[in-house]
């Protein structure tokens, strides 16, 4: 599809940035057009990366839950003793581009928000749950979770390098 949805943003950026900004004296008005144009940057690189950042992101989500899941096996967790049978009932349901489907934005949005809510109950078991999970689990669990943020921050890089310019 011709321009595309990137050439559109950067064209709407550029207009805005070479005719509208030259004319602007109102110093609110100038900062919000500056504000625009950083958003605008943003989207243009977020939208050629963001399906694969998305997929990519939750594969490596579900990965990080299955061996949590495995390594909880047997453990007590008091401050939320569901959170095992309930990861994996989330991850035995179908990623959202299983079945030759094609994979939207939207469709990987909603499976991120139910993965990270997992990830985010699994935090709060690792943090209060420390001693009936033990040292040596609670280190792995914690090491684990670390090292996901660590991939999902290097994944986003180039979402936060677009928003480098100035906002106001």
């Amino acid at each position: 599809m011709r321009p595309s949805t990137k050439e559109l943003l950067d064209s709407i950026a550029n207009a805005l940035d070479t005719r509208v900004a030259p004319t602007v004296t109102d110093e609110w008005a100038a900062s919000s057009l500056r504000s625009i144009g950083t958003l605008l940057a943003h989207l243009s690189v977020r939208v050629e990366s963001e399906l694969t950042i998305l997929a990519e992101g939750n594969a490596d989500l579900r990965a990080v839950l299955v061996e949590a899941c495995e390594r909880m096996e047997g453990q007590s967790t008091p401050s939320n003793p569901s959170i095992r049978p309930d990861i994996e009932a989330l991850l035995s349901e179908p990623e959202s581009r299983e079945g030759g489907a094609i994979a939207t934005v939207a469709a990987l949005e909603e499976e991120s928000r139910a993965l990270n809510e997992q990830l985010e109950r699994l935090v709060h078991v690792v943090h209060q749950d420390h001693e009936s999970l033990g040292e040596a689990l609670h280190v792995e669990l914690l090491a684990s979770i670390r090292g996901y943020f660590a991939r999902q921050l290097e994944r986003e890089a180039p979402l936060y390098a677009a928003l480098a310019g100035p906002m106001f």
